[in-house]
């Protein structure tokens, strides 16, 4: 079973931060895992600062960093009170590029951080925050939705099996192995779901049928991979989809009420970064639901970092 070991936390200012960091908490203290939680401060705008001479520059950014930092500790009052050991920082600069390289610096394992659906149509377009971090991190991202009473159970590993690429099987494995331990950690059944789609969005809209042999060949590797997990005494189940992945993911997730999406994210440029991002915010924005986004092992984050 996979155990996370260090967690980061961005305490961005969102609808579902509180209960986002109760998730990271709850979950920390199951894994036995550090928590360290943060927010960004970015420079205030040069305008700005010509508007207010009398305050000067150095006290304005130092009112708004007190103002995060206070934030922060109240946050985690009531969690430090519960017993969990957590410390909280202050980044400076642009958010994606702050929490991927303070993940990288710290090795952290999982990056956390509440998915806020009252983001601008422009940061919607370019993928949203949350989304972003999942294309720039080193590790796996959680975007925590917030459920409310909704009543949400249960821990969705959408699996890619189409034959396009030798990293498929390795991602695959990862996906069940956190979905699998996610499951058993927060006492949720696991629903395995993959969507055959009769066009290969992987090669810009060219439809190509895919073959019953390779159909059959694929589950076979699932049942192989299944047959490798540790599911004894979990409740579990299977789905194999048809249609575009982006809709039947996300419809799945709905019907089903999942709470929490185990999907993969390829963290490369062009057309299959977009396409990562068109099904998280899919899954998120129809399905309702938290997804943990993981890539391949040996997948790098992207050397150029994109502001938030």
């Amino acid at each position: 079973m996979i155990q996370f070991h260090s967690i980061l936390f961005y305490a961005r200012p969102s609808e579902g931060l509180e209960e986002a960091l109760a998730r990271a908490a709850n979950l920390a203290r199951k894994c036995g895992a550090s928590l360290s939680v943060v927010d960004v401060l970015e420079r205030l705008p040069r305008d700005l600062l010509r508007l207010l001479p009398a305050v000067g520059p150095e006290m304005l950014q130092e009112l708004a960093a007190s103002e995060r930092v206070m934030r922060m500790e109240q946050l985690l009052r009531r969690h430090r009170g519960e017993g969990l050991t957590a410390a909280s920082r202050l980044l400076m600069g642009r958010a994606c590029a702050e929490i991927a390289a303070e993940a990288e610096r710290n090795g952290h394992d999982l990056v956390i951080v509440a998915h806020d659906s009252r983001e601008s149509v422009l940061d919607r377009l370019l993928g949203g925050v949350a989304v972003r971090l999942i294309s720039n991190c080193p590790c796996p991202v959680l975007v925590a939705q917030p459920t409310g009473t909704s009543g949400r159970r249960g821990v969705m590993a959408a699996v890619d099996l189409n034959p396009r690429g030798g990293r498929l099987a390795e991602n695959t494995r990862r996906i069940l192995e956190l979905a699998t331990s996610i499951a058993r950690l927060e006492g949720s059944p696991l629903r395995i779901v993959h969507v055959w789609n009769a066009v290969d969005v992987a090669s810009f809209g060219a439809r190509a049928e895919l073959p019953l042999p390779g159909r059959e060949a694929a589950e076979a590797e699932l049942d192989r991979l299944l047959a490798q997990m540790n599911l004894r005494g979990l409740e579990y189940d299977i789905h194999v989809l048809t249609g575009d992945p982006r809709l039947s993911v996300a419809r799945f997730a709905a019907t089903e009420g999942i709470d929490l999406a185990v999907m993969g994210s390829a963290g490369e440029r062009g057309l299959s970064r977009l396409l990562d991002r068109n099904l998280t915010e899919k899954v998120l924005r129809r399905g309702g639901c938290s997804v943990l986004a993981v890539k391949p092992a040996r997948s790098p984050a992207p050397s150029r970092l994109r502001a938030a």
